[in-house]
C-alpha cells in the first residue's frame, strides 16, 4: 500500500517523501528503500503508547513547508491526490461518501468548512462524509497543531492527528473536499483486507484501465 502511494506521489511530481515508522520499522525501511533510497525516515519509538499525532509531531524538524498527509494503510484511486493538489484552498481534508466499511471517522461541517471530526455520531453538527485519511496541510496549521499537542496533550496519550485537526477547527478555518463516489479503502484487519481485494481494488484497477493482483 505504501509503495503504491509513493508511486502516485511521484507521478504528481512530489519529490520528497517522509515516512514516520514505529512497529517493525526496519521492514518498512528495507522494503521502501530498495527502489527509493531518497525516502526520509523518522522514528516514533513510543508507537505503542501514543496515537498518530505523536508520529506527526516527531517529523516537526523535517517539515518546513506545506505538505500532503497520508495514512499508510490506504488504497485509493488516483483522483484522491489530484483533487487535493488542484484545490486552491489551504488546509483541506479529503472526505468521501458512505463506505459501510466499519470503523468510520466522520467529518462534520457546513459549506466546505470543518466543525468537528469524530468516530462518534454528533447530533450538534451535520455529518458531511467519511474521513479518507489524505489531507493537504499548510505549514502554519502544522505548527499550530504541534504547539497545541505539546501544550495540552499528555505525552503518552492515544491522541490522533484527526483529533488535533478537530480541535484546531474550533479556532481556525479548515476546509473539507468531498468526493462522494471516491473509491478507496482503509485496511486495519482481515475483514478490511478481504473487502479491499474483492471489491475495492478491482474497481480501482478498472478506473486505471489495468488488470492484475492486489499489490
Amino acid at each position: 500500500m505504501m509503495d503504491r502511494s509513493v508511486d502516485l506521489l511521484l507521478k504528481h511530481s512530489i519529490e520528497r517523501v517522509i515516512v514516520v515508522v514505529g512497529y517493525q520499522a526496519s521492514k518498512y525501511f528495507e522494503a521502501l528503500t530498495m527502489k527509493r533510497p531518497s525516502i526520509d525516515f523518522v522514528l516514533n519509538p513510543y508507537f505503542q503508547q501514543t496515537g498518530s499525532m505523536h508520529s506527526l509531531f516527531r517529523a516537526r524538524t523535517r517539515l518546513r513547508e506545506d505538505f500532503l498527509l497520508l495514512e499508510s494503510d490506504l488504497i485509493y484511486e488516483p483522483r484522491a491526490l489530484a483533487s487535493l493538489l488542484n484545490s486552491k484552498k489551504n488546509d483541506v481534508i479529503l472526505v468521501s461518501g458512505r463506505t459501510g466499511a466499519g470503523d468510520e471517522v466522520y467529518v462534520y461541517g457546513h459549506e466546505g468548512t470543518v466543525s468537528a471530526i469524530s468516530k462518534k455520531r454528533l447530533s450538534s453538527f451535520t455529518a458531511q462524509g467519511e474521513l479518507v485519511g489524505i489531507s493537504k496541510i499548510s505549514h502554519g496549521l502544522y505548527q499550530e497543531m504541534c504547539r497545541f499537542y505539546e501544550k495540552h496533550i499528555p505525552k503518552f496519550s492515544n491522541y490522533d492527528y484527526e483529533d488535533c485537526l478537530s480541535d484546531m477547527s474550533k479556532d481556525r478555518v479548515i476546509n473539507y473536499l468531498k468526493i462522494n463516489d471516491l473509491v478507496w479503502a482503509e485496511i486495519d484487519d482481515k475483514i478490511h483486507y478481504q473487502r479491499a481485494i474483492e471489491r475495492v481494488y478491482p474497481q480501482i484497477m478498472r478506473i486505471e484501465g489495468r488488470s492484475g493482483p492486489f499489490r
